[in-house]
């Protein structure tokens, strides 16, 4: 069994409401924790050169919601200038091995404007 924050699998920790992964090797209970994590993406790079990471923030959903979760994610980073940006943002799971997801994203970073005083 295994699963991703979605379903019934694992107990619910009563404190938190998070999800307790089944780790059954692990020597405690194990808390399921998920990453997300914003690589910019480098065109004509080598293969392994292609993505460098920005930003990572980890984050825990509660147990119980079947419905799709929005989040408000802040990414303090810095990407090297102005223009478009093809970015990738990678959910990954400490906890199950296939439950990672990942989706491109494209965004234009102007010049910072002025604070009027």
């Amino acid at each position: 069994r295994g699963g991703g924050g979605g379903g019934d699998d694992g107990e619910e920790d009563g404190a938190s409401g998070a999800y307790i992964a089944e780790a059954t090797y692990y020597p405690e209970e194990r808390k399921e924790s998920w990453f997300c994590v914003l690589t910019v993406i480098i065109p004509n790079s080598p293969p392994l050169l292609q993505e460098r990471v920005v930003a990572v923030k980890k984050v825990r959903f509660q147990r119980g919601v079947m419905e799709p979760v929005e989040r408000d994610l802040q990414f303090p980073c810095q990407l090297g200038g102005t223009g478009p940006f093809k970015l990738r943002l990678h959910l990954v799971s400490d906890s199950y091995l296939g439950a990672d997801i990942h989706r491109d994203l494209e965004i234009i970073v102007g010049e910072k404007e002025e604070e009027k005083e």
